[in-house]
Protein backbone atom coordinates (compact mmCIF):
# COMPACT_ATOMS: atom_id res chain seq x y z
CA UNK A 1 0.00 0.00 0.00
CA UNK A 2 1.36 3.41 -0.95
CA UNK A 3 2.16 6.06 1.64
CA UNK A 4 -0.70 8.36 0.61
CA UNK A 5 -3.23 5.52 0.64
CA UNK A 6 -2.00 4.29 4.03
CA UNK A 7 -2.26 7.82 5.42
CA UNK A 8 -5.86 8.16 4.21
CA UNK A 9 -6.78 4.78 5.68
CA UNK A 10 -5.30 5.73 9.03
CA UNK A 11 -7.12 9.07 9.06
CA UNK A 12 -10.42 7.35 8.30
CA UNK A 13 -9.86 4.87 11.12
CA UNK A 14 -8.93 7.73 13.43
CA UNK A 15 -12.11 9.59 12.52
CA UNK A 16 -14.25 6.61 13.35
CA UNK A 17 -12.59 6.21 16.69
CA UNK A 18 -13.31 9.80 17.71
CA UNK A 19 -16.94 9.67 16.59
CA UNK A 20 -18.07 7.56 19.58
CA UNK A 21 -17.47 10.14 22.32
CA UNK A 22 -19.09 12.87 20.22
CA UNK A 23 -22.08 10.67 19.52
CA UNK A 24 -22.45 9.93 23.23
CA UNK A 25 -22.29 13.63 24.01
CA UNK A 26 -24.97 14.38 21.40
CA UNK A 27 -27.24 11.66 22.80
CA UNK A 28 -26.76 13.00 26.33
CA UNK A 29 -27.63 16.56 25.28
CA UNK A 30 -30.66 15.37 23.29
CA UNK A 31 -31.87 13.38 26.30
CA UNK A 32 -31.64 16.61 28.32
CA UNK A 33 -34.16 18.13 25.89
CA UNK A 34 -31.91 20.27 23.68
CA UNK A 35 -32.84 20.70 20.02
CA UNK A 36 -30.53 19.73 17.17
CA UNK A 37 -29.74 23.41 16.63
CA UNK A 38 -28.89 23.97 20.32
CA UNK A 39 -26.67 20.88 20.39
CA UNK A 40 -24.99 21.96 17.16
CA UNK A 41 -24.31 25.42 18.56
CA UNK A 42 -22.68 23.94 21.67
CA UNK A 43 -20.54 21.44 19.78
CA UNK A 44 -19.86 23.55 16.66
CA UNK A 45 -21.74 21.14 14.39
CA UNK A 46 -24.54 21.64 11.91
CA UNK A 47 -28.03 20.60 13.03
CA UNK A 48 -28.02 18.05 10.21
CA UNK A 49 -24.86 16.41 11.59
CA UNK A 50 -26.46 16.24 15.02
CA UNK A 51 -29.58 14.69 13.52
CA UNK A 52 -27.48 12.13 11.66
CA UNK A 53 -25.65 11.11 14.84
CA UNK A 54 -28.94 10.68 16.66
CA UNK A 55 -30.44 8.68 13.80
CA UNK A 56 -27.50 6.26 13.91
CA UNK A 57 -27.71 6.06 17.71
CA UNK A 58 -31.35 5.01 17.97
CA UNK A 59 -30.92 1.38 16.81
CA UNK A 60 -27.86 0.99 19.04
CA UNK A 61 -29.89 2.10 22.04
CA UNK A 62 -33.08 0.28 21.07
CA UNK A 63 -35.19 3.42 20.73
CA UNK A 64 -37.24 4.88 17.91
CA UNK A 65 -37.09 8.59 18.72
CA UNK A 66 -35.39 11.25 20.84
CA UNK A 67 -38.37 11.22 23.21
CA UNK A 68 -37.30 7.76 24.38
CA UNK A 69 -33.69 8.78 24.99
CA UNK A 70 -34.38 10.25 28.43
CA UNK A 71 -35.69 6.89 29.70
CA UNK A 72 -32.73 4.99 28.29
CA UNK A 73 -30.11 7.45 29.53
CA UNK A 74 -31.71 7.72 32.97
CA UNK A 75 -31.84 3.92 33.41
CA UNK A 76 -29.69 2.58 36.28
CA UNK A 77 -26.17 1.63 35.22
CA UNK A 78 -26.67 -2.09 35.94
CA UNK A 79 -29.67 -2.22 33.58
CA UNK A 80 -28.09 -0.44 30.66
CA UNK A 81 -24.46 -1.60 30.99
CA UNK A 82 -23.51 -3.71 28.03
CA UNK A 83 -26.99 -4.01 26.57
CA UNK A 84 -27.31 -0.43 25.34
CA UNK A 85 -24.00 1.17 24.51
CA UNK A 86 -22.87 3.34 21.66
CA UNK A 87 -19.92 2.08 19.69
Amino acid sequence: MGTARRSRAESVRGGRHRRGPQQRQIVRLASDGLTDREIGDRLFLSPRTVSSHLYRSYPKLGVASRHQLRDVIAAPAHESAGSRTLR
